[in-house]
């Protein structure tokens, strides 16, 4: 055994690039632990992956930095179209989003607690979501861009948090839906809030922007 053990170590210490051991009967343990010492060192770093987590973890109990919940509530009319109201805990300012027709259908359904005979595209997305492992936290109302709202719908799935990008009327759709709660970015409070004492539903109809079809 050592005769073999002295023909190949030699040969394997010089592709470690570590000092040639002299071999004998006595030097073969020193020529092991050379060897392991030189795989140890060219051994390839090994890169664990992190996990992405939002900085609230997925909490749905507090707003997100820079947010504030507020709740819906749905409006229409004939002069200015389907609105839904989110208002402030206060109710002393509101956002109103202007929607479409399906998406009011939807919304309107989903606070009276009613379905319709088959399922619509929110419901079809709820029950997507809950076969696929998946449960939604929170729904967001993030920007205004060129006169046209921003959202976010939050899910989580074991410990992943997933963000999509979505319409607002969609978002709000879902987590009524849900019942999980809507928040809405104090940036998008300040550009689009009116104070509800001053809501004139009359006056929507001329100044429909900004929009969430």
């Amino acid at each position: 055994m050592a005769r073999h053990l002295a023909a190949w170590l030699p040969l394997l210490l010089l592709g470690c690039q570590q000092e040639v051991v002299e071999l004998d009967a006595e030097g073969i343990e020193e020529a092991i632990d050379a060897v392991d010492g030189a795989q140890v060192n060219q051994a390839p770093e090994i890169k664990l992956s992190q996990e992405v987590v939002t900085p609230d973890n997925g909490d749905a109990s507090s707003p997100p930095k820079g947010y504030m919940q507020m709740t819906p509530e749905a409006r229409s009319g004939p002069e200015f179209g389907d609105v839904i109201l989110l208002i402030a805990p206060n109710k002393e300012m509101l956002v109103p989003i202007f929607i479409g027709g399906t998406e009011a259908l939807s919304i309107r359904l989903r606070l009276e607690k009613r379905r319709y005979s088959r399922p619509l595209t929110h419901d079809l997305l709820d029950d997507m979501v809950g076969k696929l492992g998946g449960k939604m936290i929170r729904a967001q109302v993030d920007a205004l861009e060129e006169n046209v709202y921003i959202g976010t719908v939050v899910l989580k799935r074991g410990e992943e948090i997933i963000k999509f990008d979505a319409r607002p009327s969609d978002a709000i759709a879902l987590a009524i839906g849900n019942k999980v709660p809507i928040f809405v970015s104090k940036k998008v409070l300040d550009q689009a809030g009116i104070k509800a004492d001053q809501l004139d539903e009359k006056r929507a109809v001329k100044a429909p922007d900004p929009v969430a079809l």
